[in-house]
């Protein structure tokens, strides 16, 4: 007889845990680990929820049989009534044609000719508006740049007078979204509800922005956008084909929603770590001025500040945007020794892992140079998951992390911040993307160029 997974005994068909979940799902997560080690089960009603905690499970179910591990069907069901078909949610041939397509978009020249440029301008539009002693709420602002950079990159268009309107939208969605991963019965979105309105209106808000670009793009052969390459795009691998019209819709709004959410709490989940640490702040400050000097930074200088590398992985570990990557067993599959049933749920959380005093010293602690280069390469394989891992990791990966390092280092050259006494101890807020709640409050103090 196969041995049980341990876990906990399920009372009322697991709605006891569901409600601890919903409540406090980081805190739940890290107690079942706690309690019951790497593998834990546990009964919600006749299903099977697996949370695993170990770099080798990641590995097994990210890259050595990934195809026997698909996205959830409530997954699939809550997010493709945003982002449709997009790449995030297809799986089989029509996710492997969709990858192949996209995939020249975010190659490393491409990062460095166009899209780095894009990043280094609206950067500077957009901080040209700080004054000294100005106070910020670092989230707003992050949001509302990153926002401004993706609208940029990937279409082109200045998005500062639709930025508050997107951005509000995003949120709701986000919002709204989180509540459907938690609520135990999944409600249609056509029911006159106050939630499902609002995703109504903020999707109706965000598709308004993108079939615009859309048709602007068509009657223009000249651009040379993300969307622009998904219109002109063949799969010249396989059928030979493009796009329809409503894929490119749907792959360009997955990637705004991925390319600008999780990058601005990435962000600031950074500047907040950093502000906490005086002395890493000051060091990561000292580099900027010697790397760049009296030019604005750009994507050579940034092998000049390792800090601001290390600074941002080191966030991601321990404030993983995507908090858990849960799956679905394709079939029936053996993992860690146990046999699993199709349809089983499997939850993998980096923030769980990436917490594991195994696998990282001091854990909890704020610590960048454990991502010097010989320190990461060291690591356990696959402890460090923030975008994923496998084939199906995430396709922006580069883009982001290269992002977020310029933007950082743009800003440090010209400006500081001093963390508000309110912001000394943010809560996290786990949505869709995990969030500093309330955000992150600062000073804006203006530097003189150079230090």
């Amino acid at each position: 007889m196969p041995a049980a997974i341990p876990g906990p005994k399920s009372h009322s068909f697991g709605l006891n845990f569901m409600s601890q979940f919903k409540n406090d799902p980081l805190g739940t997560m890290k107690h079942l680990k706690a309690e019951f080690g790497d593998v834990v089960n546990v009964k919600f009603g006749p299903v099977n929820w697996v949370l695993c905690n170990h770099p080798d499970h990641i590995k097994e179910v990210f890259v050595t049989n990934w195809r026997n591990y698909g996205k959830t069907d409530r997954f699939k069901q809550i997010l493709s009534s945003v982002d449709g078909q997009g790449l995030v949610l297809t799986e089989g041939d029509f996710w492997l044609r969709q990858r192949r397509i996209i995939q020249p978009s975010f190659n490393h020249e491409r990062l460095i000719k166009d899209y780095s440029l894009a990043m280094q301008e609206e950067t500077n539009r957009h901080i040209a508006n700080w004054r000294d002693g100005m106070d910020i709420n670092l989230h707003d602002e992050m949001t509302a740049l990153t926002l401004k950079v993706t609208a940029r990159v990937f279409f082109d268009v200045d998005a500062s007078s639709d930025a508050e309107e997107l951005a509000n939208a995003v949120s709701a969605v986000s919002k709204v979204m989180y509540q459907e991963f938690s609520d135990i019965i999944l409600l249609p979105d056509w029911l006159p509800i106050p939630s499902k309105a609002e995703k109504r209106k903020a999707v109706e808000t965000i598709d308004r922005f993108i079939y615009k670009v859309i048709e602007q793009h068509k009657n223009d052969p000249s651009a040379n956008t993300v969307v622009a390459m998904l219109l002109n795009a063949k799969d010249v691998e396989g059928d030979g084909k493009g796009m329809s019209k409503r894929q490119v819709r749907d792959e360009a709004i997955t990637m705004f929603n991925a390319g600008h959410d999780s990058t601005a709490s990435a962000l600031t989940w950074t500047w907040y770590e950093l502000l906490r640490h005086g002395e890493i702040y000051k060091q990561l400050l000292e580099q900027v001025d010697n790397a760049a000097g009296s030019k604005v930074p750009d994507l050579t200088s940034l092998s000049a500040i390792p800090l601001a590398a290390q600074s941002v992985k080191e966030a991601l570990r321990l404030y993983p945007p995507a908090w858990v990557l849960p799956r679905q067993c394709n079939q029936d599959v053996e993992l860690a020794g146990y046999q699993l049933k199709k349809g089983s749920l499997i939850n993998t959380s980096p923030f769980v892992m990436q917490r594991d005093e195994r696998f990282f010293e001091n854990p909890n602690d704020f610590n960048p140079y454990r991502f010097a280069p010989e320190k990461e390469k060291a690591m356990y394989p696959f402890s460090f998951f923030p975008f994923g891992a496998g084939p199906r990791s995430c396709i922006g990966k580069e883009f982001a992390l290269m992002e977020m390092q310029l933007l950082m280092a743009i800003i440090s050259q010209r400006f500081e911040f001093i963390l508000h006494p309110d912001s000394h101890d943010v809560q996290l807020y786990p949505m869709v993307s995990l969030e500093p709640k309330g955000g992150v409050k600062a000073k804006i103090v203006e530097r003189k160029r150079g230090g």
